[in-house]
């Protein structure tokens, strides 16, 4: 545990944050919470360079003001994918390097929120819609959003 805190600390202090893969299954941030952002969880188990690439650009528009709480295009051009708060109890199951991290390193950070990445299918589906395709695997660790 000692190397990947040193990586954390190494990566958020040479590009402001560090994103962890846990067991090829999820990857998320860690460094957003200490610029009053908001730090991302991906729940895909895709390439863990993609998904820190894909992270590293939705926290890059949520600092600039440009993504929020929302069905946007901006991450992956002309592909639509959701950004939604994390259930905390779900998500703290799943950070526990970065909540530790936040934990040793920080004395005024009362809170870390965690927002999701939701991709879709290779249709357009998303988890929550009836056609999504079930073999492309992706828990949940937010609310779909109100339709």
């Amino acid at each position: 545990m000692k190397d990947v805190m040193q990586k954390i600390k190494n990566d958020i202090e040479n590009s402001g944050r560090s994103c962890i893969t846990v067991a090829g299954e999820h990857t998320y941030s860690v460094g957003e919470a200490l610029v009053n952002s908001k730090d991302i969880i991906l729940s895909v188990p895709l390439q863990p360079s993609l998904c820190a690439t894909l992270i590293n650009d939705t926290c890059t528009l949520i600092r600039s003001g440009e993504l929020g709480n929302q069905k946007s295009d901006k991450v992956i051009k002309g592909f639509d994918v959701w950004i939604l708060p994390c259930n905390d109890k779900l998500t703290s199951e799943h950070t526990g390097a970065g909540l530790r991290y936040y934990t040793e390193h920080t004395d005024s950070l009362e809170k870390v929120t965690y927002w999701q990445l939701v991709l879709p299918d290779s249709k357009g589906q998303f988890p929550w819609e009836n056609a999504y395709d079930s073999t492309f695997i992706q828990p949940l660790y937010c609310n779909p959003p109100a339709h």
